[in-house]
C-alpha cells in the first residue's frame, strides 16, 4: 500500500511540475510579444520624426529673363535673358553645365545690341576641395564689333570655402567661395579689326552668399583675363541679387561690367549694364 501511495504523489509532483513549465513558457512568450511589439511602436514613431530626406535632382534648370520699353521722344526697347542648365550623374565624379545670355536692343529703332554668349563647362570630382575643369565658350557682339569668338582652354579650381549642407542649415550667414585658374586658347574675328588669336591665363573668383536662412542670396563672379605674348587684357565682373518668392520663382537685379583693352577705333573699353527681372529654376 506504501509503494502505491509513493508512486502516486510522484506522478501528481511530475504533472504539476509539467503544467507550470508550460503556464511559464506561455508567460514568458507573451512578453516577448508585449516587449517586441512595444519597441516596434517606438521605432516607427522615431522614424516618423525624422525629417526625409532632401532630394537633389541630376538635372536643375535657371530661367532669367528681363526687359525694358520706352516710347516717345527716346524710343528703346532691351531684352535679356540668361538661362543655364545643369546635369550631375549619380556617380558624383563630374557634372555639366551649359549656361547661355542674350542680350537685344534698339535705340530710335536701330539695333544697339545683339549680344550671345554661351559656355559649356565640365566640373571633374567637384565635390573635393580641388577639382578640374575643360570648358569651351562661343560668343559674338555688335557692341563690340565682333562677328564671333571662340575659347577653349582648362584648368584646376579651389573651393577655399564651401559648407556642408549640414553646417548651412539654420544659418543666416553662409558663404561660399572658390578660385579657378585655367589656360585659354581664343580666336576672335572683329568686323574692322584685324583677327587675333590669344593665349590667357584666366583666373575666376566666385563668391556666393546666403543671407537670412535662404531669404536672400548675393553672387559674384569676377574673370581676370591677361594675355601670356602681350598686353591685351580683358575683365567681366557680374554681381546678382536674388530675392525668393516661392521655391521655383525669384525677383532677380544683376550689375554686370566688362572691359577690353583691344576694340574697333567707335567703341568704348568698358559696358556696364543693371538689369531687372526675374527668374525660374530649380537650382
Amino acid at each position: 500500500m506504501r509503494f502505491f501511495w509513493i508512486c502516486f504523489f510522484s506522478l501528481l509532483a511530475q504533472q504539476l511540475t509539467a503544467q507550470n513549465t508550460n503556464i511559464d513558457s506561455l508567460v514568458n512568450a507573451k512578453v516577448q510579444a508585449l516587449v517586441k511589439l512595444k519597441l516596434d511602436s517606438i521605432q516607427k514613431a522615431q522614424n516618423a520624426s525624422k525629417p526625409a530626406p532632401k532630394h537633389h535632382p541630376a538635372f536643375t534648370y535657371q530661367f532669367t529673363g528681363n526687359g525694358q520699353v520706352n516710347l516717345g521722344n527716346v524710343d528703346r526697347v532691351l531684352f535679356s535673358s540668361t538661362n543655364r542648365l545643369q546635369w550631375k550623374p549619380a556617380n558624383k565624379i563630374y557634372k555639366v553645365n551649359f549656361d547661355a545670355s542674350y542680350i537685344y536692343g534698339e535705340k530710335s529703332k536701330i539695333m544697339s545690341e545683339n549680344e550671345l554668349l554661351a559656355n559649356l563647362n565640365n566640373s571633374f570630382w567637384y565635390e573635393k576641395r580641388w577639382y578640374a575643369i575643360v570648358f569651351g565658350t562661343y560668343e559674338y557682339s555688335n557692341l563690340r564689333g565682333m562677328r564671333y569668338r571662340y575659347v577653349a582652354g582648362g584648368g584646376i579650381g579651389w573651393q577655399a570655402v564651401n559648407p556642408s549642407a549640414e553646417q548651412s542649415k539654420g544659418k543666416w550667414f553662409v558663404p561660399y567661395l572658390s578660385l579657378t585658374n585655367a589656360i585659354i586658347y581664343e580666336t576672335t574675328d572683329f568686323y574692322q579689326l584685324r583677327d587675333i588669336e590669344v593665349v590667357r591665363n584666366s583666373l575666376r573668383i566666385l563668391a556666393n552668399f546666403s543671407l537670412f536662412r535662404g531669404k536672400m542670396f548675393f553672387n559674384n563672379t569676377l574673370f581676370l583675363q591677361q594675355s601670356l605674348t602681350n598686353e591685351n587684357f580683358r575683365s567681366t565682373w557680374s554681381a546678382a541679387l536674388r530675392l525668393p518668392i516661392s521655391p521655383k520663382l525669384s525677383f532677380q537685379t544683376t550689375l554686370d561690367h566688362s572691359y577690353e583693352s583691344l576694340v574697333p577705333a567707335n567703341r568704348q573699353n568698358a559696358d556696364i549694364r543693371w538689369l531687372f527681372g526675374f527668374m525660374i529654376g530649380n537650382m
